[in-house]
């Protein structure tokens, strides 16, 4: 496999393409998007753990860069909310964390195959 940085005109972005690559055939493209604070390098090596012959993989750089230590950069695809926000909480629907309507489980079972329709 070969990798190619390009710079775009609002992303950089690297282009991993299939040993043997024709530009003249067409291949299946796989975008790769890193998460908060990191940078287009990092999913890289997982292209050739999906499928090293049969795709073109593109993984963009987030345009937002980040001070994430000292000396280190990483990048965004929002912007950080104020250091004062925290996240909000998860908050599970009702039925997540409750048993479904009308099944019990069976009397001195505990395996989840052990359910009945309640009556």
């Amino acid at each position: 496999m070969q990798t190619k940085r390009y710079e775009g005109s609002t992303l950089q972005y690297l282009a991993i393409e299939p040993d043997g690559y024709d530009p003249a055939r067409k291949y299946p493209m796989i975008i790769l998007l890193h998460g908060f604070g990191a940078h287009m390098g990092d999913l890289a090596g997982l292209a050739p753990a999906i499928d090293a012959a049969g795709y073109v993989y593109i993984c963009p750089n987030a345009p937002i860069p980040f001070q994430i230590g000292p000396s280190m950069t990483g990048f965004g695809w929002t912007p950080a909310a104020p250091p004062t926000l925290s996240a909000p909480p998860i908050c599970l629907p009702r039925w997540w964390t409750t048993q479904p309507r009308g099944i019990r489980p069976k009397r001195g079972k505990s395996s989840s195959a052990a359910f009945r329709r309640a009556e």
